[in-house]
């Protein structure tokens, strides 16, 4: 399962996974943000294209389900005594939206093939991350192992939630752009994809 969505991604660096086990509580917190945004901006999509029902119905469904991911996240925070932080812009996902075209033909479709890469890289490292947990690289919970296992589970759970959704935008760009369209062009935004990856500072980001 997991194999097909990540297969076309440049892995995440090393020195990200580092970062990030320096400190789960940052981790969790930065997570919760990525779900909440997540949320707003699949309810963005329907905002913008109530006339197109298949992308509408999919991200309603979509919206309750990163809203239920943020409340989850929001649970954990709540368990460990850590704050809501307070929003900051996602270096990654900046320089992604530089390289979205803006006019109406071809916008949608930059706009859900993005979507669906951010799902994918977040495949990817929800996995890493649940096999840090698992294996006590988290440097604050290394004197917790249940509650480190616990988190594991948790990241490997989301793990196949993001599969899915990463599968969902594709199949919502096949459903209104011709197919050799759709191909060509993620092999594009999957080359500014890794620029974004490499490019962002990891600072214990998810991204």
């Amino acid at each position: 399962m997991y194999a097909d969505v990540v297969k076309d991604l440049v892995p995440s660096p090393a020195s990200w996974l580092e970062d990030v086990c320096s400190s789960g509580r940052q981790l969790l917190a930065d997570h919760a943000l990525c779900e909440r945004k997540a949320s707003s901006m699949a309810l963005t999509f329907v905002a913008h294209y109530p006339d197109k029902h298949d992308l509408v119905h999919g991200m309603i469904a979509l919206a309750r389900e990163e809203l239920q991911h943020f409340h989850e996240c929001y649970l954990w925070m709540h368990k460990l005594d850590i704050p809501i932080p307070k929003d900051e812009k996602d270096d990654y996902v900046q320089y992604f939206l530089k390289h979205i075209r803006r006019d109406p033909q071809n916008y949608l479709l930059d706009r859900m093939l993005m979507a669906g890469l951010i799902e994918q890289r977040g495949t990817e490292r929800f996995l890493i991350i649940a096999d840090a947990f698992r294996n006590g690289l988290f440097e604050d919970f290394k004197d917790d192992r249940d509650t480190a296992l616990e988190l594991g589970q948790f990241y490997q759970d989301l793990a196949d939630a993001e599969a899915r959704h990463g599968s969902l935008f594709h199949r919502l760009a096949l459903k209104y752009y011709p197919e050799d369209e759709v191909n060509e062009r993620y092999e594009q935004m999957w080359q500014f994809e890794h620029k974004a990856m490499l490019q962002a500072p990891h600072c214990g980001r998810l991204h």
